[in-house]
């Protein structure tokens, strides 16, 4: 549960976002119930979905592909050259985002999400939370396996939490008029492969009312 942030752009972008392939798309810190957390977007593919309706985060990202030595760079230009020692002293969460799906490997591939699984537990001494940003087709028992792996070789645990968009309860309205594409079944599926895995789950729902919400 976030319960408040602040945004930090220190490096020049344009506007309030990056598009530079070696720089994260955005960052900023936020407060959460274990303690301060930082909100960090990569720079990658764009959403593939891109028709929810109202959202235009898929624009922030890239039409190409990233590789993953851009993406790498990404991680270590914010760990290297942004945060202070002060701040990196402080997270003790990351919310890991690319506006889209971090768990598609058509945007993110598996060896940049588990470089920055290592370098984040690395530079942070008091996380011990990651956060995992996804549309619920993209969860599934393989990656969850790989990142608990991952994170354990890491020396520390790390608790593993992933976050949908459910948006709206009633399902017609969520697929027919905010146009989602998450069917109940898709998403019982996601959540039975994270609770098979013993990790966490949160899920977030719109705030703009449509017609015919209650």
């Amino acid at each position: 549960m976030v319960c408040g942030w602040y945004l930090v752009c220190r490096h020049k972008c344009r506007g309030w976002w990056c598009e530079k392939l070696d720089r994260p798309n955005q960052y900023w810190f936020y407060y959460a119930l274990n303690g301060k957390g930082l909100f960090l977007v990569l720079f990658t593919r764009r959403c593939a979905f891109g028709k929810c309706a109202g959202c235009s985060l898929h624009r922030l990202g890239c039409a190409d592909f990233v590789t993953n030595p851009m993406i790498m760079k990404q991680v270590s230009s914010v760990l290297d050259d942004e945060l202070t020692d002060d701040e990196k002293a402080s997270i003790r969460e990351v919310f890991l985002s690319n506006n889209g799906s971090i768990f598609d490997r058509r945007s993110m591939p598996a060896a940049a999400l588990l470089y920055a699984c290592s370098m984040l537990v690395h530079n942070l001494p008091k996380l011990n939370r990651i956060v995992f940003e996804t549309r619920a087709e993209f969860v599934d028992p393989s990656i969850l396996s790989l990142l608990r792996e991952t994170l354990d070789a890491c020396g520390r645990r790390i608790e593993i939490e992933i976050a949908i968009g459910v948006e709206i309860f009633d399902e017609r309205l969520r697929n027919k008029a905010y146009h989602k594409g998450l069917s109940n079944s898709n998403l019982e599926k996601a959540v039975t492969s994270i609770v098979e895995a013993g990790v966490h789950l949160r899920c977030y729902f719109m705030y703009r009312p449509l017609p015919e919400m209650t």
